[in-house]
């Protein structure tokens, strides 16, 4: 008969094999999007930037992005200004204080954003599903289906 604490080890093993797997296919996907973004660039605090800029739904203030990246407003101001320089983002006057200025992304950081981001984010992904085949796509999407909806029951 079987103990219950080898049962638990089992599954504690299983749990580590399966995150494991996890981060490493988060790699996979990223590859090609991590690339694209290299040809950038980029330093660390240029990206946090960019990130902030991007995903914002309204242009910003540069305190606002001060703020989400948390970093002194002088740096920010610095770093803004390179990147506005470099073309990936755009100051526009703030409609409601004359003298401050809001920022977004270009416009060809707006395309790539929209059409080409998520090709790239795709692409590992459909090649390997069409490598595998249909039935394994199935098999593959039920089996995380699966996943998620344990560990959404779990967190309940």
């Amino acid at each position: 008969m079987r103990s219950p604490h080898a049962d638990t080890v089992k599954i504690e093993d299983l749990a580590r094999q399966i995150e494991q797997r996890l981060t490493s296919i988060r790699q996979h996907l990223r590859k090609p999007l991590e690339a694209e973004f290299a040809r950038g660039h980029l330093t660390g605090p240029q990206r946090s930037v960019m990130s902030v800029v991007v995903t914002s739904r309204e242009p910003l203030r540069i305190r606002e992005v001060t703020a989400a990246v948390g970093l002194a407003q002088s740096t920010v101001s610095g770093i803004v200004e390179r990147l506005v320089q470099a073309g990936m983002l755009v100051r526009s006057d703030d409609p409601s204080d004359a003298r401050a200025s809001r920022l977004a992304p270009s416009p060809p950081v707006r395309t790539f954003l929209e059409k080409r981001m998520p090709q790239h984010k795709l692409s590992p992904l459909l090649g390997a599903l069409r490598a595998g085949g249909k039935r394994d796509a199935e098999a593959i999407l039920a089996a995380i289906t699966r996943l998620d909806e344990l560990l959404a029951a779990n967190q309940s």
